[in-house]
């Protein structure tokens, strides 16, 4: 087994390397306090990496930086998957909006071309009203033509029937 990393908390600082002298008055002190046989027992567990504290340090730092690793990932995927839901919302609302204007516009067109066609069916049928006038008028003055030249032949032929006379 490879030895393992350890951060500058879990190496004493007897091993540690220091560059500020304050750091190595706390060191000295400290240092003094730990005793041979301790000192030894450190090595041997920094030497063998096998300290069970370490590694169940090790393991839990892994499997915390696992846990980074996967909520980070999966924030990511979470803000991905809202963008992408806001993006498919606008492209709705934009294809939603273009589609209205052009149900607006083709029902304007047609509204127009009704206008139109009623405005041409208004003019024929006020032409076909002034033509019906227009017929009946001359109708009427043929009708009074008509009666008129019956009339006329009524009396001639009445004349001829008292007088025995054609004209």
């Amino acid at each position: 087994m490879a030895p393992t990393r350890r951060t500058k908390k879990q190496i004493p600082a007897a091993f540690r390397s220091s560059s500020t002298p304050s750091e190595n008055d706390e060191e000295s002190a400290t240092t003094e306090a730990f005793e041979s046989k301790d000192l030894m027992k450190l090595a041997e567990d920094l030497v063998s990496g096998v300290s069970l504290q370490g590694i169940s340090e090790v393991s839990n730092l892994k499997s915390h930086q696992n846990l980074k690793r996967r909520e980070a990932k999966r924030k990511a995927i979470q803000l991905e998957h809202a963008q992408r839901i806001e993006a498919i919302r606008m492209k709705i609302e934009n294809l939603y909006e273009e589609r209205k204007s052009k149900v607006i516009q083709a029902q304007n067109v047609q509204w127009d071309a009704l206008t139109r066609l009623l405005e041409k069916r208004q003019s024929i049928e006020a032409r076909i009203i002034s033509d019906l006038k227009s017929i009946e008028q001359t109708s009427l003055s043929l009708a009074r033509e008509i009666i008129a030249t019956y009339d006329g032949r009524l009396q001639d032929i009445a004349e001829v029937e008292t007088t025995g006379e054609a004209r």
